[in-house]
């Protein structure tokens, strides 16, 4: 449209030769019906009684035309709008262009010194009686004479010059005529002269344009993510993965930790990076008109040779459109369904949204993606704790991040940061004092001082969680041809501190006779935000977090208890702590090797009593137990003895941090799940995983709030003290025959975590316990993960 719009000069001058052409052409065939020209100039004269102007210009003839429409007469109107050559001037001059004036120049000449004087008048065209006794006053060789009327003199002066015969004039041969097809009568009433319709056509074209562009934009519309679509994956953590042709999981290095809400910054932190990166981006729809024709303009200078740095035209919405939902192809057709997009994010979402999912996706250099990893990577501070200087030098780092990332070239990135200061100064968001004094305290500083916290960031690693995901990728049946983008569950703040918390474990354990470890933390609805399936993945792939089936011990003991919750118990139920005889000797016995008779269900649980476990399993029965568990979740084989109340058998971190999850969320079913979304590579949503239908309630309310209460009593004052961190929270230890394995499974309200210790070769450990190493271990990993966010209470246990 555009290329139709500014033709090229070359195509514009052979559109106006041949418009002259043409014209010229109808003027020369028109000649003959010129007799009513000097009716025309009798008539003006008679109705508006001035005298002429000659030459006959151009804004004369537009008068003419006005005054033959009042006329009485219809006929000498009809005869007046026979008249081609008229109406030929009459349409130019109307709507004559600039470059049209020589030509009309010429023509006017032509006509007037050449041909009118030797054209003869006659007077058969005038069948209106009014009009003939107004000219009646002497016909003379087929000449009209002017009427005695004022000023008969000026314009009998200006007639003879008009319409006498030139002295030189001899007859030409007669005009060439084009074959006419027979003509109907025409009616009385006969419209004005013909105009020029060129708008008319252009406008068509134009319309027929923007219908064909509005047309397509909506089919490119329907293959993009719907509104409901759209809601549904920005409140979705933010991990991708991309799943090639071939069916390949392809771990994508986009990694985005912590979400960081634009309101819990400083206001200077937001504004620097809309300053820098999209000054209109408060007042603009979602795409910048101003910054695209600009960069229009950089492209073309480049291509012409000019070195200039080229501007990029895209908006913040529609970076956040293409980074969200659109692959990073460099096609025409990505870019308008990132335009489409990107209205519709500015339809779906406020300014403040679209900056926050912005500042928590922008690349920041090497591997950071965020602005909350970007502070900690190169200040070792919070996001909500950058100064002023660190603010603009993180603004300045988008533009070329692997240039002026500080921790490359420190030298570019002062400069870079003394340039964005002085854009927030010259645009008021800062005065220029504060940016003088940010200069003179931070300006050329070695990155060292500019780090002014130590809350670092380790790099993410998944791999684990990665190969987790590969088998349930396949089973979805993603169609092949293009390649897929999937969103995960993968919390990489939580995922962080796992992974810090298992190598904690591995140093303190080695010591211990401890090789392995694994954890696993999710969400109460079952989506899994961390995985930890091994000490170290280079030397060994086997995840232990979802393969490995290891006795779960004492930790699989409130399945017993919560089959006595159903059966009508409570936690305060007395039960004896005594042994039962198995061929003649005492079984279980105790981890203190002793009994302590008559206890309450929470005592026996808190102290993890065995013998008194098993009498609560004799009494609700096996089959109830083994129930209690399947319904829970748990998927592997249970052996049906009474070895099961002491964790028999064998289960995966996975399935047993599943199970705990039902207690988090309030006994309703969590759904374990490590994929949000699959997105074609068009956009277009394949897989949306639903959270709307409400899950299946597994156990009572009351039965989870008694057993949160039990369990806090285990962490507050039982076996699993070294995991206590805070109130709201509840959790069980569990340490298998001779320390082979060793675990500790807890939650809050809002995350559920299970840690296992053991050897792949089932070596016992040298005094490892579950409230050892596991518990402490995952009291480190919820301590760190409740900095970054406040608990909310948890069912069943007081404040």
């Amino acid at each position: 449209m555009l290329a139709w719009l500014f033709a090229p000069e070359r195509r514009r001058r052979r559109a106006h030769r041949h418009r002259l052409k043409r014209l010229r052409a109808e003027i020369d065939e028109a000649l003959e019906t010129l007799r009513p020209l000097r009716d025309v100039i009798d008539a003006l004269y008679l109705t508006e009684r001035k005298p002429l102007s000659f030459p006959f210009d151009l804004h004369l003839r537009l008068r003419i035309v006005r005054i033959l429409r009042a006329l009485p007469s219809r006929n000498f109107v009809a005869a007046v709008s026979e008249d081609r050559a008229m109406r030929a001037f009459v349409g130019l001059a109307a709507n004559a262009a600039p470059e049209d004036a020589a030509f009309l120049e010429q023509e006017q000449r032509r006509l007037f010194d050449t041909v009118l004087p030797n054209v003869v008048l006659y007077s058969g065209l005038l069948d209106s009686p009014a009009i003939r006794r107004t000219v009646a006053r002497g016909v003379r060789r087929g000449y009209w004479i002017a009427p005695s009327v004022p000023e008969r003199d000026r314009y009998r002066e200006a007639s003879d010059r008009l319409f006498t015969r030139h002295p030189g004039w001899r007859p030409g041969p007669p005009p060439r005529r084009r074959p006419r097809r027979a003509e109907t009568p025409k009616p009385a009433i006969v419209a004005a002269p013909r105009r020029s319709r060129w708008w008319l056509r252009r406008g068509t074209v134009l319309w027929g344009l923007v219908g064909l562009v509005a047309l397509i934009a909506l089919w490119i519309s329907a293959t993009l993510p719907a509104i409901d679509e759209i809601k549904e994956l920005i409140g979705r953590p933010s991990v991708e993965v991309t799943v090639a042709d071939d069916g390949e999981v392809l771990l994508s290095e986009h990694v985005y930790p912590v979400p960081v809400s634009p309101r819990t910054l400083p206001p200077y932190v937001v504004r620097a990076i809309v300053e820098t990166e999209d000054r209109r981006f408060y007042s603009h729809p979602g795409f910048d008109p101003v910054g695209i024709g600009r960069a229009v303009v950089d492209q073309v200078r480049t291509l012409l040779g000019d070195p200039q740095p080229v501007s990029g035209g895209s908006t913040i919405t529609q970076q956040v459109a293409k980074n969200m939902f659109l692959s990073r192809d460099r096609t025409m057709l990505r870019k308008v369904r990132e335009l489409i997009l990107a209205i519709k994010l500015e339809i779906l979402l406020s300014k403040e949204q679209i900056a926050g999912l912005y500042i928590n996706r922008i690349f920041w250099g090497g591997n950071i993606y965020g602005i909350e990893h970007a502070a900690r990577h190169y200040f070792g501070v919070r996001a909500p704790d950058l100064n002023l200087y660190q603010a603009a030098m993180l603004a300045g780092i988008i533009r070329a991040p692997n240039y002026y990332r500080p921790d490359r070239s420190i030298a570019a990135a002062h400069r870079r940061t003394r340039l964005v200061l002085g854009i927030l100064a010259n645009r008021g968001v800062i005065a220029p004092a504060v940016m003088k004094q940010a200069l003179a305290q931070w300006a050329g500083k070695p990155l060292a001082a500019l780090r002014t916290g130590d809350r670092g960031i380790p790099a993410v690693e998944y791999r684990y969680f990665e190969d987790w995901i590969r088998s349930t990728a396949r089973e979805m049946a993603i169609p092949p041809g293009e390649t897929h983008r999937i969103f995960l569950t993968l919390d990489p703040l939580v995922q962080i501190y796992a992974q810090l918390a298992a190598e904690r474990l591995m140093r303190e354990g080695r010591r211990r006779d401890v090789t392995e470890a694994a954890v696993v933390a999710m969400s109460p609805d079952g989506a899994v935000r961390a995985m930890v399936g091994g000490s170290d993945y280079a030397g060994s792939q086997f995840n232990r977090a979802v393969q490995a089936h290891r006795p779960p011990a004492s930790a699989f003991k409130p399945f017993v208890y919560l089959a006595a919750l159903r059966q009508g118990m409570t936690p305060e139920t007395v039960i004896e702590d005594a042994p039962v005889e198995i061929d003649g000797r005492p079984w279980p016995a105790n981890f203190d090797r002793r009994y302590h008779g008559r206890v309450t269900l929470t005592e026996a649980l808190a102290q993890s009593m065995n013998a008194a476990t098993v009498r609560l399993l004799d009494r609700v029965g096996l089959e109830t137990v083994v129930s209690v568990a399947r319904h829970l979740g748990i998927a592997s084989a249970l052996p049906r003895e009474r070895s099961l109340a002491l964790g028999a058998g064998g289960v995966t971190p996975l399935e047993l941090t599943g199970a705990y999850a039902v207690f988090a969320n309030e006994g309703l079913a969590p759904d374990i799940h490590g994929i949000v979304a699959v997105q074609a590579q068009t956009g277009r949503i394949v897989y949306l995983r639903d959270d709307q239908e409400m899950p299946a309630r597994l156990v009572e309310r009351d039965d989870v709030a008694a057993l949160n209460g039990m369990l806090r009593e285990a962490m507050r004052r039982g076996t699993g003290r070294a995991a206590a961190f805070a109130r709201q929270a509840a959790g069980k230890t569990g340490t298998s025959q001779d320390s082979r394995d060793a675990w500790f499974v807890g939650y809050t309200a809002d995350l559920v975590a299970g840690i296992w210790v053991g050897n792949d070769d089932n070596a016992p450990m040298a005094g490892v316990t579950g409230g050892s190493l596991p518990a402490k271990y995952w009291n480190n990993l919820m301590a760190n993960v409740y900095q970054e966010r406040t608990m909310p209470p948890l069912l069943g246990v007081e404040r």
